[in-house]
């Protein structure tokens, strides 16, 4: 996050415009201590310290509220 220069209010945002166009699939939690599902989210934006749009990878749960497990740039673009 801090090398792309991404801080907490920009990634909140992000998470609040995500959409069903930006779902991907859903997956079972693979960490032992939490059981269930995870829904994966891509979502193309530049971030402030990078010269070029990129996919962002989210990862969210539900565990009664929304916890964002991953958000991270993904080496597709």
């Amino acid at each position: 996050m801090i090398e792309n220069g991404l801080t907490n209010d920009i990634i909140c945002e992000v998470l609040l415009t995500l959409t069903l166009k930006d779902y991907s699939y859903t997956d079972t939690d693979r960490d032992p201590n939490r059981k269930g599902e995870v829904w994966l989210f891509g979502k193309v934006l530049k971030p402030p310290l990078i010269n070029n749009e990129t996919e962002i990878y989210i990862k969210l749960k539900l565990q009664g509220r929304v916890v964002c497990l991953s958000f991270h740039r993904t080496s597709f673009l």
